[in-house]
């Protein structure tokens, strides 16, 4: 006889429903941001879809000119439309460069629609500004980043 852990069978059954390709979080959209924004795609989950347990975020990596990670940044992330400060885990530094800057904390905000989060990174006078677009994956159930960079140059 075997057994199977109740997380196991709740992949398995998220798989049946959805398919493998459910919940990807790093799916890329070549679209452009004016793409983006102009036709969601986003709908809200159907009653019968079995999201899964993981807490979705989305990244961006932060370098120099010599393209050498920068730590210590203060980042700030804000609703483009209504200038909403989004407050994120005060762990937002992922090491080498690596910071969140949007995670499944407000899906219920993206999910219907695509949204403009414009990202602030400060560090001593050294400061950069980008606009990301978010939306969620086909079922509903994660963020996902459509549009903007994967890493920025701080200018110096």
């Amino acid at each position: 006889m075997f057994s199977i852990s109740r997380s196991c069978l709740l992949v398995v059954l998220f798989i049946l429903v959805n398919g493998t390709n459910g919940c990807a979080l790093n799916k890329d959209d070549t679209r452009s941001s004016n793409d983006a924004t102009s036709s969601p795609t986003n709908s809200p989950p159907a009653s019968s879809i079995a999201c899964t347990g993981i807490f979705a975020w989305s990244t961006v990596k932060v370098v120099d000119s010599q393209n050498k990670a920068v730590e210590g940044m203060q980042l700030t992330t804000t609703n483009g439309q209504t200038g909403r400060v989004y407050k994120l885990s005060p762990e937002t530094y992922l090491g080498n460069g690596v910071y969140v800057i949007f995670n499944d904390a407000f899906r219920d905000e993206v999910r219907q629609k695509l949204v403009r989060v414009n990202v602030m990174g400060q560090k001593g006078t050294a400061s950069f500004k980008e606009t990301f677009v978010f939306g969620t994956d086909a079922a509903g159930c994660h963020i996902q980043k459509r549009s903007g960079p994967n890493t920025i140059v701080l200018p110096q």
